[in-house]
């Protein structure tokens, strides 16, 4: 155990150093006083930016010709930010969002709450909703993210297109992203020079067997989701699509293929490929409801609903379980349930439906809506409005998805992604929910007395028979407080350098090196670099010329790098 005070000689004072504090050792070179022990302790330039505050327009002394010209001199406080951590944060031109599949009892062991997000650059941003952290980043297309939609719990496609020309086409791009290896793969691209309808959206089927793509102005194309091939591009006589939605119903489970979504398959396999029928319902430009069955490269036509005389023409659709959710450019919410067959409208007077969306979970009937400037929660079931938020014209809504069955997210055109509570009334995100599992050592946010004491502690303990760090906190009325502040930042330590530090083969020098490093001292890691080579060379041959005075049979290496038994550091 250490004594009750530590030496003076190993607590370090701060001194305020100007650039006055020079001496001369010798010709008109000028050197400091006492060697820099830290970042802090640094000379401050002759000339910085901050000098130039409020002298916009003047001429700099960077760009002065003349030698004679000396540099202003320096303000008496030195500023000085250390760069200790960085939070991502969602893009200032999000333009969509979309939630990975929900969380189910086959996924529960490896599930994360992923959310991607898309922005004007074509960059698209994977967060884990659970802990509000930028999980993953992929600067994938050229032109602004359209939409997005998972494919799974490690993938999801993504699509873009240019500007318009003057005959209204555009280029599309269409991509999958495999969140784990960050590869991605084209799919679907116009070529350069071309120009087509701009892609409006790609829908995933329930089983993951396809995914239909719809156009702007043109039919839609049914591809295969594990091969990443085109099945079949409708002809013209099929109607043109506004909206479009695949059955949830899984009456069979979907033929396993170990390869990956994104590797696709042989051609022979493809060949041999048993396709499950699946369901598709689309409502067309006069608000008519067509139902589809699809297996394979076949499509058939089922039955078709026409447009009640309230409906207008439909932006969006959502279906679950017996229910199918519609909502209009008037504002008009259309609820069919497909087993009482009947259906109901009610009006929103809120303006044009964006978008609808089911909440996930066995059960869940709740809704939820996006307008222009707002955002509803609607029970299908009773076919009442719940909840409501209004944000104002000056911060539209872009996107919204359901992130847990009590928790739907919104991203503004302000660049805010915000988790709500079920009531929508809540969206706060608090710091203490990001902090850190683990503490973290950071020397920087400790007092300048304090870290340059513990530095001392770290490097060397002469005042100890054996070098420890476990009692820190026996300190008198006097150094109380300093210890307590240096046994908390001992606690942060890695728990590999609480290892290391004791046992450190190569003595204090190593020690100093170790410390240098973890206060971002440059200085220091360099000297301690070359002097610990030195020092080992030394070393090594003290080891070679013992060998041949003894005669032994061999030294290796390792002994002959051990610290003197005989030094208690």
């Amino acid at each position: 155990a250490r004594p009750a005070r530590m030496p003076a000689a190993c607590v370090a004072t701060p001194v305020e150093v100007t650039p006055a504090s020079h001496t001369s050792l010798g010709g008109d070179r000028e050197t400091p006083l006492f060697p820099s022990m830290c970042l802090s302790d640094l000379l401050p330039p002759q000339w910085a930016i901050v000098n130039e505050t409020g002298r916009i327009g003047s001429s700099s002394p960077m760009s002065t010709t003349s030698s004679s010209q000396s540099p202003p001199t320096s303000t008496g406080v030195q500023l000085q930010f250390v760069l200790t951590g960085l939070a991502q944060s969602v893009m200032l031109n999000a333009t969509c969002l979309r939630m990975c599949p929900p969380l189910t009892s086959k996924n529960f062991s490896s599930y994360e709450a992923l959310c991607a997000v898309g922005s004007a650059s074509g960059v698209v941003q994977v967060f884990n909703m659970s802990t509000g952290q930028l999980a993953r980043q992929y600067a994938a297309h050229t032109f602004p993210v359209k939409g997005i939609e998972w494919v799974s719990q490690t993938s999801f496609f993504s699509w873009a297109f240019s500007s318009p020309n003057n005959a209204g086409l555009v280029r599309n791009e269409l991509l999958t992203i495999d969140t784990v290896t960050g590869r991605s793969r084209v799919i679907r691209a116009t070529s350069a020079g071309e120009g087509e309808s701009p892609l409006e959206g790609v829908r995933i089927s329930a089983m993951r067997q396809y995914f239909t793509v719809f156009l702007k102005d043109k039919p839609m194309e049914i591809w295969d989701a594990q091969s990443l091939t085109l099945l079949r591009q409708l002809k013209e006589r099929f109607p043109i699509a506004t909206a479009m939605e695949w059955s949830p119903a899984k009456s069979r489970r979907p033929p396993t293929d170990k390869s990956s979504l994104t590797e696709g398959i042989s051609s022979e396999n493809k060949s041999a490929q048993a396709y499950i029928r699946e369901h598709l319902v689309i409502t067309d430009g006069d608000s008519c409801l067509r139902h589809y069955v699809i297996e394979g490269s076949n499509i058939k036509e089922g039955s078709k609903i026409p447009a009640e005389g309230s409906m207008n023409l439909i932006s969006s659709i959502t279906w679950k379980g017996e229910r199918v959710v519609l909502g209009d450019i008037d504002g008009n919410l259309h609820v069919w349930d497909l087993k009482g067959k009947f259906s109901k409208s009610v009006p929103t007077h809120r303006g044009a439906v964006k978008k609808v969306r089911f909440g996930p979970g066995k059960g869940n009937q709740l809704v939820f809506v996006q307008f222009a400037d707002s955002v509803e929660i609607w029970d299908s079931v009773t076919i009442e409005m719940m909840y409501s938020m209004k944000l104002g014209r000056e911060s539209p809504i872009l996107d919204i998805d359901w992130v847990t069955s009590d928790k739907p997210a919104v991203i503004t055109a302000g660049g805010t992604l915000s988790l709500m509570d079920p009531n929508l009334r809540r969206n706060s995100s608090p710091m203490s929910s990001l902090d850190y599992e683990v503490p973290f050592f950071s020397p920087h946010a400790m007092s300048f007395k304090a870290a340059l004491s513990l530095r001392a502690c770290l490097q060397h303990q002469p005042w100890n028979q054996r070098y420890t760090l476990e009692s820190l906190d026996d300190a008198d009325e006097n150094t109380g407080l300093l210890d307590r502040l240096m046994e908390a930042s001992t606690v942060n330590l890695p728990s590999d350098m609480k290892e290391f530090f004791p046992k450190a083969r190569l003595g204090t020098a190593q020690r100093c090196l170790i410390a240098a490093r973890l206060f971002g001292d440059e200085w220091e890691v360099s000297f301690w670099e070359v002097a610990l080579f030195y020092l080992m060379k030394c070393r090594l041959r003290q080891g070679l010329t013992a060998q041949k005075e003894a005669g032994s049979g061999g030294l290796s290496m390792a002994s002959s790098l051990e610290p003197d038994p005989a030094s208690p550091q």
